[in-house]
């Protein structure tokens, strides 16, 4: 990732999450923690039909560099683990728990309880939904690397051979 915004502050202060449970679409929100308390700073959500995985990792930067957080200000990332579509559960799963392990911060699993966020303003309704059911941990700007495992609803679509 190309995000230089504030990393030579290097302090823990925000929580980002990752959602691509929901097929076609990338959701990101960035958190300011101030104490025990969560204060939404951004979020978007944008269609990727057919395109995650292209555009997880530019869409990811453009959404930090724009509101100025490097991943060294990350305290932790919350990500969707599922249900959902194999493919982009495991994207949004590997990718968080690749740059907390990168940053020695703890991933929180989320389990997403709805099957569609159609707009940004489902997608708003999902984020005060998530604030209003998660606790900061007390030691969350402490926490060290911890992964978080994928919720599948089913096997990987992948075709055996036949012999």
């Amino acid at each position: 990732m190309g995000i230089r915004v504030n990393s030579s502050l290097s302090k823990k202060t925000h929580l980002l999450l990752i959602n691509t449970a929901i097929n076609h679409y990338l959701g990101f929100a960035l958190w300011e923690l101030k104490g025990r308390k969560l204060l939404l700073r951004a979020c978007t959500w944008q269609k990727a039909l057919y395109s995650q995985s292209e555009k997880f990792l530019q869409t990811l930067d453009a959404f930090l560099i724009k509101n100025l957080v490097a991943p060294s200000n990350l305290a932790g990332i919350m990500v969707v683990n599922g249900p959902g579509s194999f493919s982009a559960v495991r994207l949004g799963v590997v990718a968080a728990n690749t740059i907390a392990l990168l940053h020695d911060i703890p991933v929180y699993p989320y389990k997403l309880k709805v099957t569609e966020i159609a707009d940004l303003k489902a997608w708003r309704y999902f984020i005060a939904e998530v604030e209003e059911q998660w606790i900061v941990p007390a030691n969350l700007k402490r926490a060290k690397f911890l992964p978080a495992m994928p919720l599948y609803t089913g096997a990987a679509p992948v075709t055996i051979k036949k012999s």
